[in-house]
C-alpha cells in the first residue's frame, strides 16, 4: 500500500541491492502475484503519479502489478477497491471511483484528517473520513502509526524507520479475502533503543545493543573510566548508530550576581519532588533520576 521506497528523488545502489535481495528475489522464488499501490514517496512529482520509481524498477517484473489508477482487484470471488496516492491529476477520477465502486473493502495510500502520523502526532488536513463511509473497511498505508477510527484503519509501517517510531509496535498484516478478517503479526525486532546511563544503578551490558540505533542519555556519571569503558563497548560490539545526550551545564547554578542565585532546572525539579504529595510506595530518589533523564533528553531534542 505504497511507499516501497523512502526517497522520492533518488535511490542509491545499496538500497537497490537490498531491494533485490529481500524483496524481488523472494517474490520470484515463491512465484508470488504482487499488487503495489503507489504512495507519495514512490512518485517524483507532487501533482502527478506518472513518473515513479515503481515503473522505473519493476516494469520488467511480470508478476508485479502497479495499480496506478483507482481500480478494482478481483480475488476469491470478491472485488477489492484500490486507491493510489491522490494528487491534482487523479483527484477527480478518485472521487468518481469512490461513488461508482461496489467493492466493500478498500485498500489505499490515503491522507485522511484526524489520524495519527506517529504515536501522539495527529495529522491536520487531508480528506474527510466521511468520504469513505460507504466501505465496510478501509485499510491504508502512509502514516507510520497503527491507528483506527470508525471503518478506517491505518496499518502503520512494518518496522521502525526513524526515532518517531520508537516504542510503537510495528509489524505486517494478513488479510483473509474470504472472511475479510485482518490479522496483525507484530515485528519483535526493534532497532531504536534509549539507554539511561546511571552508574549508581546496574549498568547494562554493551553487547546487548549490537546492531541497534542507540540514544545514550547520561543521567549520572561519577566514574569516568567506567563510563568510557561502557561507550567503547558499544562501538566494539557493533552498535549501528550512537547519539550521546549529555549536558553537564544543567547541573550548575546560574549566578546572576552576588546577591541573587537562580536555581538550575534540575534543582527546581528535585525540590518539587521533595515537596509534592506522592503515594507512600513511590521512591522519591528514583523519581528524581527519572526526571533528570527526561530533562537531559529534552535538552537534545532536534526541533
Amino acid at each position: 500500500m505504497g511507499d516501497v521506497f523512502e526517497r522520492r528523488t533518488s535511490i542509491n545502489f545499496q538500497t537497490l541491492k537490498s531491494f533485490r535481495e529481500y524483496f524481488l528475489n523472494p517474490v520470484a522464488q515463491r512465484d508470488l502475484e504482487v499488487f503495489i499501490i503507489p504512495g507519495n514517496h514512490d512518485v517524483f512529482h507532487k501533482n502527478t503519479n506518472s513518473l515513479n520509481s515503481l515503473d522505473m524498477l519493476l516494469e520488467s517484473c511480470g508478476s508485479i502489478q502497479i495499480l496506478h489508477d483507482p481500480n478494482e482487484v478481483h480475488i476469491s470471488g470478491e472485488n477489492f477497491a484500490t486507491i493510489p496516492w491522490i494528487c491534482d491529476e487523479n483527484e477527480a477520477a478518485v472521487e468518481q471511483f469512490i461513488k461508482d465502486t461496489t467493492a466493500k473493502v478498500c485498500f489505499g495510500h490515503l491522507e485522511i484528517e484526524g489520524f495519527e502520523m506517529y504515536a501522539g502526532m495527529e495529522h491536520h488536513g487531508g480528506l474527510n473520513i466521511e468520504k469513505f463511509k460507504k466501505f465496510e473497511a478501509v485499510y491504508s498505508g502512509h502514516f507510520h502509526h497503527k491507528n483506527s477510527d470508525k471503518n478506517v484503519h491505518y496499518l502503520g509501517c512494518p518496522f521502525e524507520m526513524c526515532w518517531s517510531d520508537y516504542d510503537d509496535p510495528k509489524g505486517f498484516h494478513v488479510f483473509d479475502t474470504v472472511t475479510r478478517e485482518m490479522t496483525f503479526i507484530q515485528n519483535l525486532d526493534t532497532k531504536h533503543v534509549k539507554v539511561y546511563y546511571d552508574d549508581s544503578e546496574t549498568i547494562p551490558a554493551s553487547k546487548d545493543f549490537a546492531g541497534k540505533i542507540v540514544k545514550l542519555i547520561v543521567v549520572k556519571k561519577t566514574d569516568v573510566q567506567k563510563y568510557d569503558a561502557f561507550v567503547d563497548g558499544l562501538y566494539q560490539h557493533g552498535v549501528a548508530d550512537l547519539k550521546i545526550m549529555e549536558d553537564m551545564r544543567a547541573f550548575e547554578e546560574d549566578k546572576v550576581d552576588d546577591a541573587i542565585v537562580v536555581d538550575d532546572t534540575l534543582t527546581l525539579l528535585d525540590r518539587y519532588v521533595d515537596e509534592v504529595e506522592v503515594a507512600e510506595n513511590v521512591d522519591r530518589e528514583k523519581l528524581k533520576l527519572m526526571l533528570r533523564g527526561l530533562f537531559v533528553e529534552a535538552q537534545n531534542v532536534e526541533v
